[in-house]
């Protein structure tokens, strides 16, 4: 055999072999091309599904069309993921809105999904108004995730809440959401009970900051936890009472400022009353506890009680008509001059006497005096002394009366009130009037 012949006959056979991976490769591109039109037409299909209402179709057919999303043209992988994300936040938005327990639990994660679905449209996104259209989507869903991160929170679930507060920031981060600032103050507390409180000081920090930068149209008196917050972590986290000081001193003019605004609205009659009147209690709320920590942290320290006293003996010099002023000022010096906080009650009693939290004040302060004489009359074996300690002790049991029956007629349902008049009335031998609170008592607790 010829060199020219093995070598025509090895030329025909790769030829040969050539034709055939020229086939196989034409076979596999028209399967290809194939596979991806029909995805494409599935595309449509899923789109038609959504346009009908059919939410759990369209998410099923756009689910598996997704996954070869790259063999897709960009019009319809946009297509395909933002009407998938559409899809998927609609029926977990049903879900949450009829309190649907078992879709609840079918669609569990569809808010987050959603999210992903609408990201990846917009990295696919094909014109402006597409842009603009997930745009919006993705900053309605905010609100179902900060809804979900809610809910987790509430129910113990503090890692997956965070999950969720973590993907609500990252929208509030990238896109403009009003009130944002709620969901850094929500996950700073999540934070905190994780005991992460690096974390949580950032968060509540970021939340304040939003706050006062884009003020709400309704003041809210929760950012004030904020600040309450952030005192807590200086002064036993961080060991310092100044800036623990600086904290409460800011939220307490942010408060100041907001309950003012707050009064404003309640004043035109603009706004929604009930709403507002609650609100107005959460301010008095957050403003008594953020005035009781700054007290805690001026009578952890003598030098900063002194400097304290001094600071609200000048206020009220300069404003002796400021009711809220001598109120403090009382409860700042309770525990080391007791009389001097009773007189400073009864001035702002004089300024305003429908204040229950002075009246409150004056009451169990005679309470507590009435308490120590009663001690001083069981230590006692002489029958006179004690008598004598007994007539003491009902003469302030007497004082804190009036004050006590005024703070109950102002709040009725005051469980702390109607304590206290239990306890007066038992030592006064008032039994009528201990049988009514008593009862009230039972009323309110349920037992």
């Amino acid at each position: 055999m010829s060199l020219s012949f093995l070598a025509q006959f090895f030329y025909i056979r790769l030829v040969n072999k050539h034709i055939s991976t020229m086939k196989y490769a034409l076979l596999t591109l028209v399967l290809f091309t194939g596979a991806s039109l029909f995805a494409q037409q599935t595309v449509k299909g899923g789109m038609a599904a959504y346009d009908r209402g059919d939410y759990e179709d369209a998410i099923e057919i756009l689910s598996k069309e997704m996954k070869i999303a790259n063999q897709l043209k960009s019009k319809d992988r946009a297509n395909g993921w933002y009407y998938l994300g559409l899809a998927k936040k609609i029926v977990i938005s049903n879900a949450m809105s009829i309190q649907d327990k078992e879709g609840l639990k079918r669609f569990k994660g569809y808010d987050l999904d959603s999210y992903y679905c609408l990201e990846k449209a917009m990295e696919a996104k094909e014109n402006e108004k597409i842009k603009e259209d997930i745009i919006q989507e993705i900053e309605g869903l905010f609100y179902v995730i900060f809804n979900s991160a809610n809910t987790q929170y509430l129910l113990g679930d503090n890692t997956t809440a965070l999950k969720y507060y973590g993907t609500a920031a990252e929208i509030a981060e990238k896109y403009t959401v009003p009130g944002d600032y709620q969901v850094y103050n929500l996950r700073g507390q999540t934070y905190l009970a994780l005991s992460d409180s690096t974390k949580a000081y950032s968060d509540f920090a970021k939340a304040t900051e939003r706050y006062i930068a884009d003020q709400p149209e309704i003041p809210d008196a929760n950012i004030g936890y904020a600040y309450y917050s952030m005192a807590v972590i200086e002064r036993y986290n961080n060991n310092n009472l100044d800036r623990a000081l600086e904290m409460v001193q800011a939220g307490n003019d942010l408060m100041d400022d907001e309950s003012e605004r707050l009064r404003g609205l309640l004043n035109d009659g603009s706004s929604d009353q009930r709403m507002l009147a609650s609100q107005s209690e959460q301010f008095n709320n957050i403003m008594d506890a953020l005035n009781r920590f700054e007290l805690d942290i001026y009578n952890a320290s003598p030098e900063k009680y002194d400097e304290a006293v001094a600071k609200f003996q000048k206020a009220i010099a300069e404003n002796p008509s400021d009711a809220n002023m001598h109120l403090v000022y009382g409860n700042l010096i309770e525990y080391n001059d007791p009389q001097g906080a009773y007189e400073a009650y009864v001035k702002a009693i004089e300024i305003d006497p429908e204040s229950s939290v002075a009246q409150f004040n004056a009451g169990v302060n005679r309470v507590n005096e009435g308490v120590k004489y009663a001690r001083k009359g069981n230590e006692e074996f002489d029958f006179q002394k004690a008598e004598e300690w007994r007539k003491k002790t009902n003469e302030q049991f007497a004082l804190a009366l009036p004050h006590l029956e005024k703070a109950h007629e102002l709040e009725p349902d005051n469980i702390y009130v109607i304590d206290a008049l239990l306890q007066v009335t038992i030592q006064l031998e008032m039994m009528d009037e201990y049988k009514m609170y008593k009862e009230k008592q039972k009323m309110l607790r349920g037992y």
